[in-house]
């Protein structure tokens, strides 16, 4: 079973004429491989969390973080790294994910996240964790990694490649959340029902063998035609809903960051948050989205419920 443990306190100091800079600890969260966590970071009404916060990989081998989830615009981000690694060894790119080079040796790799917020430098500790093993599953690949299918049907990829030591047993995690995609936990062989929903989907795969777990982020793009709407006025669910569902609903509704959950209640959630204060079933209770959240809901609603 998982357990999480969440250590979220602020510690403030300041001087003489330096402004105060809050630190603040991430939930920390203990799993088998690269799980996603229930667990977020949240700081004077903004988030900030990577939906796989740790990874495994062997030594030799390359890997990308995902996308950090942020519930408002960043004016800047950094990482920082406990052991001092050099742009030779990782660098930030235009998405926010970290990646990581593969001239990384055999050790556990620590990150913390400098972010500008209200021209304020914040401090989130321990918001990434790398471990890099050189007896790792290493250079797993499929012979497609974009896949494209012009309506929901069937699909069924072909058996992974790697080196290292067997047997092997691979685990599957979707951006955004789709249970309609699986994979075989024996042969790697990742299957895709006709019941997933229209829209783009990156898969990332994490194999365990008998010395431990390697990560392998965005291994496949996989997109699924049907009602997808590629119009440039429809609202993405990843770019523009979560952000506002962690914000503001996370603490009650965490499964309705994901994707499945949110497309089949999204008529619900948009007459929950449009009742009035005072209103038993208004949603949330202490507080009211702000026109601009509201509309974005609706928005999203309308032009087809978008990953």
């Amino acid at each position: 079973m998982r357990q999480y443990y969440i250590l979220l306190f602020f510690i403030f100091s300041s001087c003489h004429d330096t402004k105060i800079v809050p630190t603040v600890i991430a939930p920390v969260v203990t799993f088998p491989g690269s799980t996603p966590k229930d667990s977020i970071s949240v700081f004077k009404n903004f988030t900030f969390r990577f939906a796989i916060d740790t990874a495994q990989v062997a030594e030799g081998d390359s890997f990308v973080s995902v996308i950090p989830d942020v519930s408002n615009t960043l004016a800047g981000i950094s990482y920082i790294s406990s052991d001092t690694l050099t742009k030779n060894q990782f660098f930030t790119d235009n998405f926010k994910r970290i990646n990581f080079r593969n001239t990384l040796r055999n050790g556990i790799y620590s990150f913390d996240a400098l972010i500008l917020i209200n021209s304020q430098d914040t401090l989130i500790k321990n918001v990434f964790n790398l471990t890099v093993n050189i007896d790792f599953i290493k250079h797993l690949k499929y012979d497609t990694n974009i896949i494209a299918l012009a309506s929901r049907q069937n699909f069924q990829s072909d058996t992974p490649t790697f080196f290292g030591t067997k047997p092997v047993t691979f685990f599957l995690q979707t951006q955004p959340d789709m249970p309609a995609i699986s994979i075989n936990n024996v042969k790697g062989v990742i299957n895709i029902a006709e019941s997933v929903l229209p829209g783009n989907y990156k898969l990332s795969v994490t194999a365990k063998n008998p010395k431990g777990f390697s990560s392998f982020s965005e291994i496949i793009n996989f997109t699924v035609g049907g009602s997808l709407n590629t119009s440039a006025d429809a609202i993405s669910f990843g770019e523009k809903i979560v952000p506002i569902i962690i914000s503001n609903c996370g603490k009650c509704h965490l499964t309705y960051r994901e994707y499945h959950t949110a497309f089949s209640q999204a008529d619900n959630i948009y007459d929950r948050i449009t009742r009035k204060v005072g209103d038993p079933k208004k949603m949330p209770q202490a507080i009211t989205l702000t026109n601009l959240e509201i509309e974005a809901v609706k928005k999203w609603i309308d032009t087809g419920k978008n990953p």
